[in-house]
């Protein structure tokens, strides 16, 4: 039977059916995907991190090395397929800030860090060299002092500096005049080293980057916005379900609890993983679930670093319903913020009469949709008692819907 028999026009329509236990609305006009921006892709290992954007069909624009990362293409689908990789620590957009003057330099509006090093990334889109021949910046006292800088794998200042301001020109620039210069069309990662760890408080700097060619490009403190994400979809495999989590902000977040709702054909919550490291074991009953307590000693484990993305992963005895619109999830955070996953179309709405009719060998359960778009049912879970037998067939308001009793022991499953 076609989906098409299956489907009621009208809002306000009442529908009995026999033994649906969750429906939701299906038919959405998708958005359009096409549409790409350009985003900077950071990773552990940049040769991995190129084919991962290339296998989710991305265009590498350009070669950030240092602080492993690459500049991309991508549509949103790419974005989303690429912040469920294992390879991938950070994606943001990159809105370039533009030079004054007359060559064409541009510079990454974010810095990066790295232990005692910041990073940022400068561009060159015109089609001759540009020489860098002044470095003015600002930096928080905890730092320390000013040690090096680099453009590229090249050392070209190395001059000790007291905190917090500095000005690099004519003597103190190192090495060849080349040492200093960015090609047509070419990117290089600005470097600069201090005695401490860099604090990575983005407003506490200032950069100013001036060339030869009579242009300069500016960093004044921005702060990226702060964003805590959980990916827009699921990733279903046999009895584990992953969702994926993006720590956008500079600050290491530690999970302290988290609620999931799930259907009940997948069985019991056996465990939770986060980035393949088991967080709890502690068994839950069909249907929801609230963890908040009796974690694994190790804290860490339930952490995500700055600037990166984490899987969280549900492990049940029972292969897991592959329809997203069964899951909700809340992970809250020691911090207060919270990452949360709501089923897809979970606005539709539905109610169900909160007692079942018999009829001899008959249940009916009636559903009722105040939509006034088509509403598909494509999955429900249930349970009965033995002595019934077995689920012989579905009707959906007296007519035979189709579905398909594919898993689950002799008096429960999923029907789809």
């Amino acid at each position: 039977m076609s989906i098409a028999k299956r489907v009621h026009k009208l809002a306000g329509l009442t529908t009995g059916m026999i033994f649906a236990l969750v429906a939701y609305a299906a038919l959405v006009a998708p958005p359009d995907r096409l549409a790409t921006q350009t985003y900077i892709v950071q990773g552990q290992d940049l040769n991995a991190l190129k084919a991962a954007v290339a296998t989710a069909g991305g265009e590498i624009t350009h070669s950030l090395g240092i602080i492993r990362a690459v500049g991309a293409r991508l549509t949103s689908d790419q974005v989303a397929q690429l912040r469920q990789s294992g390879l991938v620590t950070r994606i943001y957009e990159d809105r370039e800030l533009q030079t004054t003057g007359t060559c064409s330099v541009s510079a990454e509006p974010q810095l990066s860090f790295d232990k005692k090093k910041l990073f940022w990334g400068l561009t060159n889109s015109g089609a001759t060299p540009v020489t860098l021949n002044r470095l003015a910046l600002t930096w928080p006292a905890a730092n320390g002092e000013f040690k090096r800088v680099t453009l590229g794998n090249r050392k070209i200042a190395n001059d000790k500096l007291p905190p917090q301001t500095a000005v690099i020109e004519g003597a103190q620039w190192e090495g060849e005049l080349a040492d200093r210069q960015i090609e047509g069309g070419d990117t290089l990662v600005l470097g600069i080293e201090f005695s401490k760890s860099a604090s990575t408080q983005f407003d506490a700097y200032t950069l100013s980057a001036q060339f030869a060619e009579a242009c300069s490009v500016d960093y004044t403190g921005a702060a990226p916005t702060p964003r805590l994400a959980g990916a827009p979809t699921l990733q279903f495999d046999n009895q584990k379900v992953d969702w994926t989590i993006d720590n956008q902000t500079a600050s290491t977040l530690r999970i302290a609890s988290i609620t999931l709702n799930w259907p009940s054909g997948n069985g019991v919550l056996k465990k939770v993983k986060l980035d393949g490291d088991e967080i709890s074991n502690v068994v839950h009953a069909p249907g929801t679930a609230l963890l908040a307590g009796a974690w694994h000693d190790d804290v860490r484990r339930r952490e995500i670093a700055p600037f990166s993305s984490e899987t969280l992963r549900f492990e049940f005895d029972r292969n897991a319903g592959r329809s997203e619109k069964l899951y909700a999830i809340e992970v809250a955070f020691e911090t207060g913020e919270k990452a949360t996953f709501t089923p897809p179309n979970a606005a539709c709405r539905l109610a169900a009469e909160q007692q079942l009719a018999f009829d001899n060998n008959k249940v009916l359960w009636t559903v009722t949709s105040a939509d006034a778009d088509l509403i598909t049912i494509d999955q429900f879970d249930l349970a009965w008692p033995l002595i019934n037998g077995k689920l012989k067939k579905i009707r959906l308001d007296g007519e035979m819907t189709g579905f398909h009793h594919t898993a689950g022991a002799a008096n429960s499953g999923r029907v789809s």
